[in-house]
């Protein structure tokens, strides 16, 4: 007869298989492919995913910050929120073979001309029903605020920012927000866009530039498979 410290052992490491192998829920449906809380790397294929949970009024109403990690302090504003963390993000990027730009710190955040260096990192996003990942510039529609100061559509280019080395290696900014990724150039986020800042939001009055498109209909709390890849 097994010991309770025994059976105790064995239920645990069942536990965790579950827990490993199993999919994830939400008002959606069960998101294709990674488990929720694992980050899925493939190096051969310079590729990750990991799973998340879509927050429509967010992305409607626009905000900075794309995918954040659910316990993070920016985590009411994200259009995703996921149980990745910020690091796990980080070391999966370098496991694909990515290479990050920390360029930008608190000394640079509001310099007319920053933009977040590294290389260059596409998002999709897969659902149940959707057929095929879509790419987030499909997913994504930028309104422009109709200012001179504007100068008209920026578009998006994810970078791997990083932000994990030098003065912050020990305790990162995303540490605290949770930022995993941010549709403008950022101090914190593990990655983030390249062709807008903060100067720019702030000559536009604080008016998010970006927001979900209207063609994409995906219903709030719906989990989705994030697929990250580092570009060629």
């Amino acid at each position: 007869m097994r010991s309770t410290g025994s059976r105790l052992a064995l239920t645990v490491i069942i536990a965790t298989a579950l827990a490993s192998c199993g999919g994830g829920s939400g008002a959606g449906g069960a998101a294709k492919g990674s488990s929720r809380g694992v980050v899925m790397v493939s190096p051969a294929a310079r590729e990750l995913s990991f799973s998340a949970v879509f927050h429509r009024r967010n992305a409607e109403e626009g905000t900075w910050h794309l995918i954040v990690e659910r316990d993070g302090s920016m985590a009411s504003k994200a259009f995703f929120t996921t149980d990745v963390s910020p690091g796990k993000l980080y070391e999966s990027l370098r496991a694909i073979g990515a290479s990050d730009g920390n360029n930008v710190g608190a000394e640079n955040f509001d310099d007319e001309d920053i933009a977040t260096g590294g290389d260059a990192i596409d998002f999709l996003f897969d659902w149940k029903g959707l057929g095929e990942p879509m790419r987030l510039e499909d997913f994504i529609a930028e309104r422009v605020p109709d200012l001179p100061s504007s100068g008209g559509a920026r578009g998006i280019e994810m970078r791997f920012g990083g932000n994990m080395t030098g003065e912050d290696a020990a305790s990162p900014p995303c540490h605290a927000s949770g930022c995993l990724a941010c549709l403008y150039t950022c101090s914190a986020g593990v990655t983030s866009s390249s062709k807008a800042n903060h100067a720019l939001l702030k000559k536009e009055g604080g008016m998010h530039r970006y927001r979900v498109s209207p063609k994409v209909d995906i219903p709030d709390g719906t989990r989705v498979r994030v697929i990250v890849r580092k570009r060629p």
